[in-house]
């Protein structure tokens, strides 16, 4: 099984706006079979609470789809000194019958100008561990920048 983002996300955030889909809308999350990339809607694991991370831009720009729980932690970004958390709000969700909508409740509080190539990830993984003898794969986004709200222009 395997976490997944649905929709597509903005090329660019900007700081202390809520997170939506390129569309607007909010960002869907689906608990996926690996090989029929049908939902999991009956299984344990399907209504089970997940957390939004930050991953590095990087992070599978290779293409690779294949990481261990620990690669995929290694990449979680650390936030810069002086600085909270890199993500505001609702950060862990629930999953019900194996889908979640982050739901414009979460924002970035920093940008992404530290990271090497200038870009963040949301990743999203298991709160905790299932207690279910089944492998279920982290997700992870495509790679976005995100900068200060101060460089947005108004319309």
């Amino acid at each position: 099984m395997q976490l997944c983002f649905v929709n597509k996300l903005p090329i660019e955030f900007f700081t202390t706006f809520n997170i939506t889909a390129e569309d607007g809308g909010p960002v869907q999350i689906e608990l996926r079979y690996a090989g029929s990339q049908q939902r999991v809607v009956t299984e344990q694991v399907s209504n089970m609470k997940v957390q939004i991370c930050v991953l590095d831009g990087d992070f599978g720009k290779d293409g690779n789809e294949d990481w261990s729980a620990d690669e995929f932690n290694a990449q979680i970004v650390k936030p810069r000194e002086g600085k909270g958390q890199l993500l505001k709000g609702e950060t862990v969700i629930k999953l019900e019958k194996g889908f979640a909508c982050i739901n414009n409740k979460i924002e970035f509080t920093d940008n992404s100008i530290g990271t090497r190539n200038k870009k963040f990830r949301l990743g999203v993984k298991f709160l905790q561990s299932t207690s279910v003898s089944v492998s279920v794969r982290e997700g992870r986004s495509e790679a976005f920048r995100v900068k200060d709200k101060r460089g947005e222009r108004k319309s």
